[in-house]
């Protein structure tokens, strides 16, 4: 007869919670979701349930799903098992072992080569001389505030005109924001220009402002890698907001999203969250942003909500308007009443490509 103890390690699969493990043999190996050491983490699948190490931050014995989740979560063992830990009467039903979760894929290769190809031209064309890329330039730096660096390590670019990318789909004029996770492209999104909105609209058709090359897997978390090793991650709508903060916070500090208000991580993506002790839900203060907001917190019980300043719609806003994000996401980090003194200092209007 297994106690609730045995059984909760039975059925507890650690595969299932740590992002970016490949299996080998009986093994599955990857990186450390709490060092972040590429290749340390290891899992041992067996039949009395899953047994980890770290060759890096462990200390070189195996250890099972209940001292993960201890050590995730920072709870005590009756905590993560319930009070309950000795052996049940016989007649109590056995749980059994949850099924494995649906787990999201990348688009196919056929796809991702081409879109790749072209995301790398329009960054190519971003970073040019001409006068178009200068111009879209000076609108990410000055109304988006990405820096040059940030635009080239996100491989931010700039589509002149429409194309087509491989087998027919078509990719909008704008500015392109691909999203890769663990080496592969999941989607490329547009940022469309005014001009090409209103081209639409004389010839009878609608583009909307962001517009994604069709093929692209929208339900992906944009910046997913960077939660592997984090102690903490902030959770925004928007892929400009996820970049722009995360040039103010600490290199262990994750920033991510979903894309949208109403997109909830999936079981691929919840996964990315196991080992984050802190997470911090920093969505846009409007009506969508705080049904959102409730959505997300249910998905995650651990999270913890934070506002900007009273004025500022989205990270962005906030620091167009000179906000000082250093000193507001230190403050949100250490669990601090944020100063006073770092909020909006003037009001700047956004002005579109």
């Amino acid at each position: 007869m297994l106690t609730q103890q045995e059984d909760f390690k039975r059925s507890t699969r650690l595969g299932d919670l740590v992002p970016g493990l490949k299996k080998s043999g009986q093994y599955l190996i990857g990186p450390c979701p709490f060092c972040g050491g590429r290749d340390r983490f290891n899992v041992k699948m067996t039949d009395g349930g899953d047994l980890w190490v770290c060759r890096q931050c462990g200390d070189g014995r195996y250890h099972d799903a209940i001292d993960f989740l201890m050590r995730r979560d920072g709870l005590t063992f009756a905590e993560v098992v319930g009070q309950s830990a000795a052996p049940r009467p016989t007649a109590a039903p056995r749980p059994t072992a949850a099924p494995a979760p649906d787990l999201a894929t990348p688009p196919a290769d056929d796809w991702q080569w081409p879109a790749l190809i072209a995301a790398a031209e329009c960054a190519d064309f971003l970073r040019g001389d001409s006068a178009a890329a200068g111009k879209v330039r000076a609108y990410l730096r000055d109304n988006r505030k990405l820096t040059d660096n940030t635009l080239q390590e996100y491989m931010i670019g700039f589509n002149p005109a429409g194309r087509m990318v491989g087998d027919g789909c078509w990719l909008a004029p704008g500015v392109t924001i691909p999203c890769m996770v663990d080496g592969a492209l999941w989607y490329v999104q547009v940022r469309t220009t005014a001009a090409a909105r209103a081209e639409a609209v004389d010839a009878g058709r609608k583009l909307d402002k962001y517009h994604a090359l069709k093929g692209s897997k929208l339900g992906a978390l944009f910046n997913a890698d960077t939660l592997i090793g984090a102690r903490a991650v902030f959770v925004v709508e928007g892929e400009f907001d996820a970049m722009v903060l995360s040039q103010y916070v600490p290199r262990d500090v994750a920033v991510v999203t979903m894309g949208s208000a109403g997109s909830l991580p999936g079981n691929t993506w919840a996964r990315y969250f196991a080992a984050v002790k802190d997470i911090i839900l920093l969505l846009d203060d409007d009506d969508a942003g705080r049904q959102a907001l409730a959505r997300w917190q249910k998905k995650l019980p651990r999270a913890r909500a934070a506002q900007l300043p009273d004025g500022s719609k989205d990270v962005t806003d906030f620091r167009r308007n000179r906000g000082n994000l250093v000193t507001w996401a230190g403050a949100v980090l250490r669990g601090e009443t944020v100063p006073a003194d770092v909020g909006p200092q003037s009001t700047q209007a956004a002005q579109d490509v």
